[in-house]
């Protein structure tokens, strides 16, 4: 009769190859970029606000393009920061 590896030996020979994922790390998927304008069109549908938030929250970042994770924060940080209200004083405009 001939030698047949045992369950066991299959087993242990398998687990001894690398699997695919083993032998090159995973790659994560790039996150799809957004420019401004597309940003402010979808503004309502994709981050819930109006695109002048999104114009005012994007218009000092340097990027050209942005992941939405980079624009909800841009427009969390644009929303957090205070108003500076000035009073018309119609006198002092004379």
């Amino acid at each position: 009769m001939p030698d047949v590896p045992d369950e066991k030996a299959k087993a242990d020979a398998a687990a001894d190859k690398p699997r695919p994922s083993q032998s090159s790390p995973e790659r994560e998927p790039e996150e799809r970029r957004f420019s401004s304008e597309d940003l402010q069109a979808d503004s309502r549908m994709r981050l819930g606000v109006s695109p002048a938030v999104v114009a005012g929250a994007l218009a000092t970042e340097s990027n050209q393009t942005f992941t939405l994770k980079q624009a909800e924060q841009a427009v969390n940080e644009f929303l957090k920061r205070p108003v500076e209200r000035e009073i018309y004083d119609p006198e002092a405009a004379t």
